[in-house]
């Protein structure tokens, strides 16, 4: 790999099971759904080919997912970028506004 290349879109939303029936309608594939208590948060895949979204809901009001959830409502929590050299990717994003 020589490009970055974008690995999923992460949206943040109050209830799983209603966003995984949601996604399921509109062709996705959806996984097995994840449960990380020391973050604070479920989680499942969805795909349908190039796209991946990662749909992830808070266990409670504390976290990164719920103060998403609380500040900005459901929505786009973050992009996952594979990169093949880290370190350059973020020195090449640097005053970009995105880092």
């Amino acid at each position: 790999m020589d490009k970055p290349r974008l690995d999923h879109i992460a949206l943040a939303v109050p209830s799983l099971e209603e966003a995984r029936r949601a996604y399921e309608l509109l062709g996705f594939a959806c996984g097995d759904v994840g449960e990380f208590p020391s973050e604070n948060k479920r989680e499942v895949y969805g795909e349908m080919r190039p796209v991946r979204v990662l749909l992830q809901q808070p266990l409670s009001d504390q976290g990164p997912i719920a103060r998403h959830l609380s500040r900005r409502g459901a929505g786009v929590h973050h992009l996952g970028v594979v990169v093949p050299d880290l370190a350059a990717y973020l020195d090449g994003i640097a005053g970009s506004g995105w880092f």
